[in-house]
């Protein structure tokens, strides 16, 4: 986790969005909810938790209004489209009422305990923190391993494109995916 402090005497934040986007998850979000919240709960963290079903041909939106009346803090949000992960992500984004946000995947691929982590650095002052399952200090736990050789496949051929097309030089790809949390003003 890589971050750059900045002003130690900000105020303290006062609520941590969670936004999670969510195509046909009807299956892993359950337990995601759970154990995110468990885990905020835990440690004092004022949130809610933003999920956004992005087009969900299955139960997902079922299973959110389930959850949602046992769980005060999730709101559940249909995004009506255009669809697609990063549009789901900017759903989220828009309409989280956090002074913070967080981004975590449906899948559980995120440890919960670094959203309460990532919390705690932004009230030390910090914008924004970076992180990556896949740089030095970093681990990946009980992630499929087909998915993750097509995850390193699908980056190493963006890096190419990026090495190799013009348009595409002056992004950083460490930039869009490694960036875990911020405050809100950041977006």
């Amino acid at each position: 986790m890589k971050t750059r402090q900045r002003d130690p005497s900000a105020p303290p934040l006062a609520k941590l969005s969670v936004v999670i986007p969510a195509r046909d998850e009807e299956g892993c979000l359950p337990s995601t909810i759970e154990h995110l919240h468990a885990a905020l709960v835990g440690a004092g963290v004022p949130h809610e938790i933003v999920v956004v079903d992005d087009g969900s041909t299955d139960r997902t939106w079922e299973v959110l209004a389930e959850m949602a009346a046992e769980i005060d803090s999730l709101r559940p949000l249909k995004n009506p489209g255009p669809h697609g992960f990063g549009r789901a992500i900017l759903y989220g984004i828009e309409r989280a009422k956090g002074d913070a946000v967080v981004i975590m995947m449906a899948d559980e691929s995120d440890d919960s305990d670094d959203a309460v982590r990532y919390w705690q650095l932004l009230n030390e002052g910090y914008d924004c923190v970076f992180g990556s399952r896949f740089v030095r200090g970093g681990r990946v736990v009980d992630y499929p391993w087909f998915k993750l050789r097509c995850n390193r496949l699908a980056n190493f051929f963006i890096h190419q494109a990026q090495r190799h097309d013009q348009r595409l030089q002056g992004l950083s790809q460490d930039d869009h995916r490694r960036l875990r949390a911020a405050h809100r003003a950041a977006f």
